[in-house]
């Protein structure tokens, strides 16, 4: 069952139609004038740089009066607007993509920056800052900042902040704050009569946070700025210069997304090099601002419906992706996804893409009902052994006594949102999850793909049975319950196109094409059962766990060749390897054993520059105590790879951020505290982490690098200071006095002579 790629998008924007001819012809379409440079000259007056803490995300300008202000980089010489700036009726707007920008105030030129973005929204921008009245809500050290330069500020409540916006001529709100309704109706009255907002957001965050949830339809920022034609969206938007978002007066126009989206309407099929830029550019905002605009938006989205029109309804493959310079296909596939987050299940159909990934049924593959139980005692995904079919309504049957357990299903298990990727080999987004609140329950997904039922997190435990109903069997291997007579004569060729096999401590989806030949998962899992009891021993955790690990191969994934998460992603050329068992007990796999240490290290004593290091003592840990093969496991740490590292860093001019740059140089230095004292050393040094209260726990970098050393050195009974200066490692004096009583420990082979103890 399969849909024309135009069916999808005549069920989007039937509505928009009427309007397109009037839009199309409108002067919006040929606008080509440049943003208000007496607003951005203004607003960047003074000010070369900001800083903002945490990751901000971008922020969309479009239409005629919305324009972009700060910069940041997507990545891949792609550009993401940051800071934006419009207006609505006789206001003004300044939107900020974090939160964090509003409270480095002493950083760059970032407290300059605000006050221009206060005096320009107050629309008093030669007036005295004690002639500004500014209401602040929920953000104790911007009001400071602001009432030491002489503003009138005035602290917002909670409760009734809204109430309070007469008199005001500015106000910040962040867009979290926008709820109920109430707050948001009473915010676009002051703006429309002539007040200013200054708001932050952070689009990935709220998502995040907001499970299932969109940015289109609820996100209570999203919901007014819209008309004015700003919105948050989801993604990164990182520094264009060290910690710093540079600015300049120089926006290039495709930073507006209408801009953008004249670019491709305008683009010749004969591109220059720099062309190409452009469309690349202008493909990838049109794409991010297409995936948050709600339905009700009367400014882009008829604009769009006239690109849509252009698609000849590619379907991505891994042969023929959807790539940057593919902007009309994958303007319409990202329309093609939006509809569907608005589509009644009944009504959702098989998408031309399902077929390609996550893959469909056979034509004859048999619809089942299944009964199961569920112990909440366990979180997150249970797999149920089925697989929906693409664009068919599967129905979950609870008992009375669960619909208040916060259950929730899921239809795939490829959860990565590829929106930010250059190549599209799937649809970019195709799992979907529905709560569980009703005793008959329906949920559809148009790409299909292995089911679940997720269990929330402190969930009590109870035992739950419920009953699916329309999907189809599919191979499902659980070690200690599947009879290898039954997975090897029915289950593994069960009709489903993708595959589990399961343990209490990991569970592997793949798809089932791997799997029809192999005869003994049995021993297989084993393997990865005493992998993932190793990994726990060495975080000092029980081995028991609260969920089991998930490993998925993908097509393309979010980020990286593997990455870390629940579930792991990796690419599909890993299958073989995960399934080899005589590969893995002979050669092992460090990809796996390095994401599977990064689910299990601890931010207290994994400081900056370790991130991609410490999760790598769990491969060698495996490699060595599980597969007993020695340290070993990477050309990155072997004897000749050592020395190397040793070479270059103590016989030149290195530096600490040397070493924080080359995971394998600072891996060498774990190595040497591995040789000299053992595993147990590091069990018992996790282990007294692990049992910190919270105010002993180190707060900063500065205090992470410091416990390490003072509580291995405590471990160890060995004074490691010179052990860490030698290797650069910043330590306080306070730290190294603390343990100086401890005799001296250095290395005594693998390590520059000048440095050996006495």
């Amino acid at each position: 069952m399969t849909a024309k790629p135009h069916n999808w998008f005549t069920t989007f924007a039937g509505p928009l139609f009427a309007a397109l001819t009037f839009i199309s012809n409108s002067p919006l379409l040929a606008q080509t004038a440049p943003f208000p440079q007496a607003d951005i000259r203004f607003l960047q007056e003074g000010v070369k740089a900001i800083e903002s803490s945490g990751a901000p995300g971008p922020v969309a300008a479009f239409g005629p009066m919305a324009f972009p202000v700060v910069l940041g980089s997507a990545g891949r010489n792609l550009s993401a607007p940051v800071i934006v700036a419009s207006r609505l009726g006789s206001g003004r707007i300044v939107a900020f993509g974090h939160g964090g920008f509003l409270g480095k105030t002493d950083k760059a030129d970032t407290g300059r920056f605000i006050e221009n973005s206060v005096r320009w929204a107050a629309s008093r921008t030669s007036a005295q800052p004690s002639a500004i009245k500014v209401g602040i809500l929920g953000n104790d050290n911007l009001a400071k900042y602001l009432k030491t330069k002489g503003y009138d500020v005035t602290t917002l409540a909670q409760k009734d902040w809204h109430t309070k916006l007469a008199g005001l001529n500015v106000v910040y709100a962040d867009t979290t704050d926008w709820n109920p309704a109430a707050s948001r109706q009473a915010l676009d009255k002051f703006i429309r009569a002539g007040g200013g907002l200054i708001t932050s957001g952070l689009g990935w965050g709220w998502l995040q946070l907001n499970p299932g949830k969109s940015l289109s339809e609820q996100h209570a920022g999203n919901q007014l700025l819209t008309q004015a034609g700003i919105l948050y969206l989801d993604g990164y938007a990182k520094p264009t210069s060290s910690n710093s978002y540079t600015t300049s007066g120089n926006l290039p126009a495709v930073m507006n997304t209408s801009h953008a989206l004249e670019a491709l309407l305008d683009t010749p099929k004969t591109r220059t090099p720099i062309t190409q830029q452009l469309v690349t550019q202008s493909s990838w905002i049109l794409t991010q601002t297409a995936q948050a605009l709600p339905k009700s938006d009367r400014l882009l989205q008829p604009q769009l419906a006239a690109l849509r029109l252009r698609s000849k309804g590619k379907i991505p493959s891994a042969k023929s992706p959807l790539k940057a310079d593919d902007a009309v296909e994958r303007i319409a596939m990202t329309l093609d996804l939006q509809a569907l987050e608005n589509t009644p299940y009944a009504q959702i159909k098989a998408h031309p893409a399902a077929a390609e990934f996550p893959g469909s049924v056979p034509a004859d593959a048999q619809r089942v009902t299944k009964t199961l139980t569920i112990s909440t005692k366990k979180t997150g995904w249970h797999s149920t052994g089925l697989y929906a079919a693409p664009g068919e309504t599967i129905t979950i049957t609870l008992p009375d006594n669960a619909t208040k357990d916060r259950l929730s299903v899921r239809i795939g298990c490829h959860t990565d949102r590829l929106w930010d990727k250059p190549s599209w080999p799937r649809a970019p987004q195709i799992s979907t999850s529905e709560s569980l609140k009703k005793t008959s329950n329906a949920i559809a997904s148009a790409f299909g793909g292995l089911m679940y039922i997720e269990v929330p997190n402190n969930a009590a435990a109870k035992d739950i049975t419920l009953t699916i109903a329309g999907g189809v069997n599919t191979p499902h291997f659980i070690l200690s319950q599947t009879k290898l007579e039954d997975w090897r004569e029915t289950i593994r060729n069960y009709p489903g196109p993708w595959a589990e096999l399961e343990t209490s401590k990991v569970i592997f989806s793949v798809p089932s094409s791997a799997i029809r030949t192999l005869d003994d998962p049995e021993a297989l899992m084993q393997y990865w059962d005493r992998v993932l009891d190793g990994v726990a021993d060495l975080a000092t955790i029980s081995r028991d766990r609260k969920r089991p690990e998930r490993i998925v191969p993908d097509v393309e994934i979010s980020a990286g060749y593997m990455h870390s998460g629940y579930p792991i992603m990796t690419h599909m050329d890993v299958i073989d390897e995960s399934l080899d068992l005589k590969h893995l007990t002979t050669k092992g796999s460090w990809g796996h054993y390095h994401e599977l240490g990064h689910n299990h290290q601890a931010p207290d004593w994994t400081f900056d520059g370790t991130t991609e290091v410490t999760c790598n003592l769990f491969a060698l840990y495996t490699f060595d105590q599980v597969l007993g093969i020695g340290l070993k496991g990477h050309n990155g740490i072997g004897d000749d790879a050592r020395q190397k590292h040793l070479k270059k860093y103590f016989g030149t001019n290195a530096k600490f951020d040397d070493w924080k740059r080359d995971p394998f140089l600072a891996l060498t230095m774990y190595y040497q505290l591995i040789e000299g004292f053992g595993w147990d050393a590091f069990k018992k040094t996790f282990a007294e982490y692990r049992k910190l209260p919270k105010e002993e726990r180190p707060k900063n970098d500065d205090q992470e690098r410091d416990q390490w050393m003072v509580r291995f050195s405590k471990t160890v009974g060995k004074n490691l200071g010179p052990f860490f200066e030698a290797w650069k490692i910043p330590t306080s004096q306070a730290a190294r006095d603390s343990i100086k009583d401890l005799p001296v420990w250095m290395p005594e082979s693998d390590f520059p002579a000048r440095y050996k103890s006495p």
